[in-house]
């Protein structure tokens, strides 16, 4: 069933913009869409993951009620659920109060690929860190257990007790893992939020990896100027999206997945298939075209961002391009995804206004 069909994307990913886009729409909206694609678990005592029995269900309706304003105390964000896989185990560890001091503008971020898990401090004022990052090889194979030690060796190396952000490679809705990409099959359906936190022993907010680079460039990046429909594209292993209407995210969106011409757009355009197949900057750039302009149809942007490592070298094939919308290169660069992780954990603690 995935991915779903072109005219499914534009019904879905239209309506969104509307209610994103319309008070009186977000009004008729349960919970911001805005905060659906971010799981956080705050700072209670102590953090407790059950292990997964054969009868492991997804939460009742009053427990989900409770949850939504329970201790996170943002209406509309959930604390993560709390009935992980089996291959998910919980790691017992507590979890400490953050205390007033530690809700300044400091969050670790934490950037999760498929071969590095880099870290750093971030100041959320400025959008830079404040030690040298750290990059730790990514486990092989990448699962649930695996990623959680890393995670914990991060936020040791650190010595840090506040809250963090990850970026983490998969469509993420309420700090659970729908989709892995790069990672363990095992993370879908894991409760990524409530793991890390279990194993950091610091509250933990997760994001979409594009997503959490689209936040970093918005807010500190090509894109801090602009409003409107700003949609940043990472090329890479594959192809990442972030989309983002007046400034406020709509998350998940893996536009990389769209069908252009009967292949996934990250099959015809992402820096890999450039390096695979030994194309040059111009006939890689009538590829990048070719997906850009299957976007246009669906969203009319007013600004595209590009991102992901290939972004060092916008001056071979920026130019290249021809598309109605303007085309400007991500400035962030590696950072992007620390930086953004960070922006969403203190989004979620309302350190920093959410737009």
């Amino acid at each position: 069933m995935y991915p779903p069909s072109n005219h499914r994307i534009s019904t879905t990913l239209r309506y969104g913009l509307r209610v994103i886009a319309d008070p009186e729409m977000r009004k008729r909206v349960s919970a911001p869409i805005t905060d659906s694609g971010v799981g956080m678990v705050d700072a209670p005592a102590t953090v407790e993951v059950p292990t997964a029995t054969a009868n492991s269900r997804a939460p009742s309706r009053a427990t989900r009620e409770r949850r939504r304003n329970g201790a996170s105390g943002i209406p509309g964000l959930w604390l993560a659920g709390t009935w992980p896989t089996t291959a998910c185990r919980p790691i017992a560890a507590s979890v400490a109060p953050v205390a007033d001091g530690e809700r300044a503008a400091l969050r670790l971020g934490i950037d999760i690929g498929g071969s590095g898990m880099k870290a750093a401090p971030v100041d959320l004022l400025r959008g830079t860190l404040t030690e040298d990052r750290l990059r730790i090889p990514t486990p092989q194979p990448a699962t649930p257990n695996a990623l959680a030690g890393v995670v914990g060796e991060l936020v040791a190396h650190f010595d840090w007790r506040g809250p963090v952000g990850v970026a983490f490679p998969a469509v993420i809705h309420d700090g659970i893992a729908r989709t892995a990409a790069n990672v363990d099959a095992t993370f879908v359906g894991c409760d990524v939020a409530g793991h890390f936190a279990a194993a950091s022993g610091c509250p933990v907010t997760v994001v979409n990896d594009a997503d959490a680079a689209g936040l970093a460039e918005l807010e500190f990046g090509a894109a801090r100027r602009h409003d409107g429909v700003v949609l940043l594209v990472t090329l890479g292993t594959g192809i990442g999206s972030a989309l983002f209407v007046d400034r406020a995210l709509v998350p998940n969106t893996e536009l990389g997945h769209l069908e252009v011409r009967g292949k996934e757009a990250e099959e015809r355009a992402a820096d890999r298939i450039r390096e695979e197949k030994g194309l040059s900057w111009h006939a890689w750039a009538e590829r990048l075209t070719e997906v850009l302009r299957a976007y246009e149809s669906l969203l009319w942007p007013d600004l595209f961002v590009i991102g992901g490592g290939v972004s060092k070298k916008a001056d071979k094939y920026l130019h290249l391009l021809d598309v109605q919308t303007p085309v400007v290169a991500a400035e962030l660069l590696n950072e992007a995804g620390i930086v953004g992780a960070a922006l969403a954990s203190g989004r979620a603690d309302h350190v920093i206004p959410s737009h």
